[in-house]
């Protein structure tokens, strides 16, 4: 696509750009053949036999990173750099003479505007002509350090005619390139094409935001400060300085106080409820970065009720396009229980030795959350046998041996405490559950779950695996924290 490589100073001007329609293109690139086909190949190895002894041994490889995706840029950017690529040599005295970037999704190149080649901070150039779908870039005997050398295109002023344009650039094949060492041309080496990511072109920037809580319906204790929901927002196009957060919230006729909003556990703003709304007005600025998230928390004290808690606006002003961006999709963030106490199971073994007599089967911590007293009515274990006889079970409470009806069905063993509860009170309650074991063949195995619900209270007590109250609210283990507890294994 060359016409020809006149030695010049590096560093262009500006000079005047043409558009070459391809029919026109085709006598420079002639010419240009006719002048250079005597010592231009693919490749050192491939000039001609009186210059291969001067460039032998000569490298130079061109590539970049994998450009996958799509960025999207405002037209109202002034600078973006929208194409990087490196042009790596392994000798001194290297130039660099002409370079063809081709651009997909565009047919009249000339709303492009300016579009300026830079190695590292110098810069080379702008676009000296178009061929058809191809900005020329005639740099001439520019010398290349040994080793990497950094090269991008920064498009400046992005035109607002490119508006839902999508476009691409990229060094299609090595003729796009041309290469010299001691007055030979040569082309480089690399895995064309080489291509940027693709870029479209918006009006203004993208606020967006997404749940970062895998279970987002939970328990959380009365009167205690407590999380209540964990979200992100994310941009695209340009980044935005946060002014506004609002979080809707049903059912708070009886919630007071002051609710914070934090990030990387700061408090940012606060708010109090005003008509079933919580409106955040940031205390200092914040940024949300183009193509990147910002987590947030929201925390409060609440008493006892059910919450649910939604995203339903979150704006600010673009860096780019100054204009307001708001929030394109509203968010179900949380439903918050808040009870007057909680019980927090923990287990205290995961993987132990399997003897031929008495095995701690499951050994657990369980913990009060809050200060009201908590009575436990039933605790259900799965117990999977291979090559073990289980002959006998026993339960032990903090160390004692306590009277417990252990019932065993099929492979379920329960534990109930109907007539006299275990009371969870301040202390924790360390539950161990034992049985004597006949190991039957080299290959034995147990295998132990703590057994949890996975739905709200049942009618029957029966078909409820973990059973608690408080004054005499009776509830499963429907959400409650940390559960389910993983597997214990005896082999």
């Amino acid at each position: 696509m060359f016409e020809h490589l006149v030695s010049q100073h590096h560093v262009l001007g500006k000079p005047k750009k043409k558009r070459v329609r391809f029919y026109g293109s085709l006598l420079l690139l002639a010419g240009f053949i006719l002048l250079s086909a005597s010592n231009i190949g693919q490749g050192p190895q491939s000039a001609a036999l009186g210059e291969r002894d001067v460039i032998k041994g000569v490298q130079v490889d061109v590539y970049n990173q994998a450009a996958k995706g799509t960025n999207q840029l405002t037209d109202q950017t002034p600078r973006a750099m929208v194409f990087d690529f490196i042009i790596k040599t392994n000798k001194k005295q290297i130039s660099l003479d002409a370079l063809g970037i081709t651009v997909n999704g565009l047919e009249d190149l000339d709303l492009l505007g300016d579009i300026n080649l830079y190695h590292g901070d110098t810069q080379l150039g702008q676009v000296s002509k178009i061929v058809d779908n191809q900005l020329y870039f005639e740099i001439n005997n520019y010398n290349l350090n040994q080793g990497k050398n950094n090269f991008y295109l920064s498009w400046d002023n992005i035109n607002n005619e490119l508006l839902e344009k999508t476009i691409e650039f990229a060094i299609v094949e090595a003729t796009d390139i041309f290469v010299s060492y001691q007055n030979i041309f040569f082309m480089p080496d690399g895995e064309f094409p080489i291509s940027s990511k693709k870029l479209n072109i918006i009006d203004t920037g993208e606020l967006s935001s997404y749940n970062n809580l895998v279970n987002n319906k939970f328990l959380a204790v009365a009167n205690q400060n407590q999380k209540l929901a964990d979200f992100s927002l994310a941009t695209m196009g340009e980044s935005i300085k946060l002014e506004e957060i609002s979080i809707a919230i049903e059912d708070a006729l009886d919630a007071e106080g002051s609710f914070n909003l934090l990030n990387n556990k700061k408090v940012i703003a606060q708010s109090y409820i005003k008509n079933n709304n919580l409106s955040f007005k940031l205390i200092e600025p914040v940024i949300v970065k183009n193509n990147s998230d910002l987590s947030l928390q929201l925390q409060a004290r609440l008493p006892i009720g059910e919450y649910k808690f939604s995203l339903v606006n979150a704006q600010g002003k673009g860096f780019v396009s100054g204009g307001t961006i708001v929030l394109d999709n509203n968010l179900a963030l949380s439903e918050v229980v808040f009870l007057p106490s909680l019980a927090q199971f923990t287990s205290q073994s995961s993987i132990t030795k399997l003897g031929d007599s008495w095995n701690a089967l499951s050994t657990i911590n369980v913990a009060n959350l809050g200060l009201a007293a908590i009575n436990i009515h039933k605790l259900s274990w799965s117990v999977e046998e291979f090559g073990v006889d289980v002959q006998n079970l026993e339960l032990w409470i903090n160390d004692q041996l306590y009277d417990a009806d252990l019932n065993i069905d099929d492979n379920k063993v329960t534990a109930t405490f109907w007539q006299e509860p275990l009371l969870l009170g301040d202390a924790d309650l360390d539950i161990v559950l034992l049985a004597k074991t006949k190991i039957l063949s080299e290959d034995s195995r147990l295998q132990i779950n703590l057994l949890t619900d996975k739905e709200t209270m049942l009618e029957e007590n029966s078909d409820n695996n973990l059973l608690w109250s408080i004054n005499d609210q009776m509830y499963n283990s429907y959400l409650l924290p940390n559960l389910p507890l993983a597997p214990v294994i005896l082999e």
